[in-house]
């Protein structure tokens, strides 16, 4: 069947010789398809890739641990950071070529290192769209709340003012009682200040942490950096959100 509109006729008899017939239309609509297939995702060190063992298959180095053997940390670099995971996952989907580049770097403070490197980055890649998730590394210290949230405003502006799409997302969550409890408080309040950010500017919001903070065994042992599973619902959470804003239903039909 084509796309478009078909009609349909039956005929039928028996072999007493009754007849019937019927006749309809059928509207076959094309797959949808996204608006944009170029990427670019924006972020630290979970951007980058950087994954943490589930609580309790290692033992945490820190300064709060520090008798552990030494050569026994939790980290890892994930087969499938989530930049990669949202273009597979985007590539299932749709007849077309997606590309997501990773822009990730391990550490950095949203309003030094990323407000800094932001612009250029975007000129480099010319990506359609801008995947946005930074800020975690600014909240170490309660003084960085409010310039991370400027320098993602001031990013989320610089990339509409290329004519990118934007698509911003709130932070994971941590454990409250873990090594970094006094800034897992600070990230409920901050996330809201990012669902703002993507109100006021009429953007789109992954919410990263909204899908999250129901299971923090998605969150591995040094309780900041997401285990291959907490990755992929990350990767799933970005995917839905790009689907959501930037899908195309093609509903027109040749010939009408």
């Amino acid at each position: 069947m084509q796309v478009g509109n078909n009609n349909i006729s039956c005929q039928s008899s028996d072999a007493a010789g009754h007849q019937a017939s019927c006749a309809f239309s059928i509207t076959v609509r094309p797959p949808a398809r996204m608006q944009y297939t170029r990427y670019v995702s924006f972020g630290d060190s979970i951007t980058y890739g950087i994954g943490a063992d589930p609580v309790g298959l290692t033992a945490f180095v820190s300064q709060w641990n520090p008798v552990v053997d030494p050569r026994v940390t939790p980290f890892f670099l994930a087969a499938e950071p989530y930049p990669l995971g949202v273009e597979r996952r985007l590539a299932a989907r749709y007849s077309q070529p997606f590309r997501v580049l990773n822009e990730g770097v391990s550490g950095e403070v949203a309003y030094t290192g990323g407000i800094a490197r932001f612009h250029t980055v975007l000129l480099r890649d010319q990506p359609e769209v801008v995947l946005l998730m930074e800020g975690t590394n600014d909240l170490l210290n309660e003084s960085g709340i409010e310039p991370a949230l400027a320098a993602l405003d001031n990013m989320v502006s610089d990339a509409l003012g290329q004519g990118r799409q934007i698509c911003i997302a709130t932070i994971p969550p941590q454990r409250p009682n873990g090594f970094r409890a006094v800034t897992a408080a600070r990230i409920p309040g901050f996330n809201d200040r990012i669902r703002t950010i993507a109100a006021t500017r009429k953007i789109v919001l992954a919410d990263v942490y909204n899908a999250m903070k129901d299971d923090l065994s998605l969150i591995g042992s040094d309780d900041l950096h997401p285990t291959n599973r907490g990755i992929a619902v990350i990767s799933d959470v970005f995917t839905d959100a790009v689907r959501r804003g930037f899908e195309q239903s093609q509903i027109a039909v040749p010939g009408r």
